[in-house]
């Protein structure tokens, strides 16, 4: 298996401390910038200095060729060789320079053609740990629900909702075959924030933010805080930026999740959402 490591690591020391990543893992995520980089350029006719009206269609077809190429494992390495001069990964970051010849001779247009700002990427990057488990997430994350965290959170809603017609933990954690203890803490899902429950429910949420995680962590009572704490934050037009998932409303007469954490002020419902219903069950 090929590795890449970082400097420091290399360099050692008294106390080294860096990251070392199998080869087809950061390969792949690199092919991934690259591809997205350009299928925008085409996408918004940018690969050229000037437009070149005759030649568009012939253009659009061989960048479109070299994405598919770049997003098939057959292929991918080779590309990567030809077309990257050099690459660099620094924090929440990679930097990508292209070799102009290169990537000319794939596109079949003159070097000197080519914009320049297309021979260099710039792309956000983070390296998150899943248990032993180092994945990398680079360029446009794409939405990956994880059905684990879903069924959750959906079993809290059904369960806050229990409680505040009146049924006590202890009913329901023998309805359930559960601990009490267990049906305090996933209930608490139901008083996430409307944003961390949108970004579950949309697969945006942090690749760190996991199940475990969120029932081993006292979860503060103010959502901007929860948020500060799981690392979710909001984007512009985002269905989690501007529209709460669940309905709130004030209840003061609202029972308890556990003692220590009185409910939050929000219906828990799992209609709500459709992709709550289909994990209700």
């Amino acid at each position: 298996m090929r590795y890449y490591t970082s400097h420091r690591l290399i360099a050692g020391g008294a106390n080294p401390s860096g990251w070392r990543l199998t080869a087809p893992e950061l390969e792949g995520a690199v092919a991934k910038v690259l591809a997205e980089h350009l299928e925008r350029a085409a996408d918004g006719h940018a690969l050229l200095s000037e437009p070149d009206v005759l030649g568009a269609e012939a253009l659009q077809t061989a960048a479109m060729a070299l994405v598919t190429g770049l997003r098939e494992a057959a292929t991918r390495d080779s590309l990567l060789r030809r077309i990257i001069a050099s690459g660099q990964i620094g924090p929440g970051q990679i930097r990508l320079a292209l070799d102009g010849s290169a990537l000319a001779a794939e596109l079949a247009t003159p070097v000197e053609a080519l914009s320049p700002a297309l021979l260099s990427i710039e792309a956000p990057l983070q390296m998150r740990r899943r248990g032993v488990e180092l994945r990398i997430v680079a360029g446009q994350r794409e939405a990956a629900p994880d059905s684990t965290l879903l069924r959750a959170l959906a079993q809290a809603h059904r369960w806050a909702a229990a409680m505040r017609r009146g049924e006590s933990v202890v009913a329901i954690a023998r309805r359930e075959s559960r601990s009490e203890t267990f049906i305090r803490r996933r209930a608490e899902l139901a008083f996430l924030s409307p944003l961390i429950q949108a970004a579950i429910v949309e697969g945006t949420q942090p690749l760190d933010l996991t199940l475990e995680r969120i029932v081993r962590t006292a979860l503060p009572l103010d959502w901007a805080e929860q948020e500060q704490v799981f690392g979710v934050k909001g984007s512009t037009g985002s269905p989690a930026a501007g529209r709460p998932l669940f309905t709130a409303e004030a209840d003061p007469a609202s029972p308890r999740v556990r003692h220590s954490h009185p409910a939050l002020p929000i219906t828990p419902t799992p209609q709500a959402h459709p992709a709550l219903r289909r994990h209700a069950s």
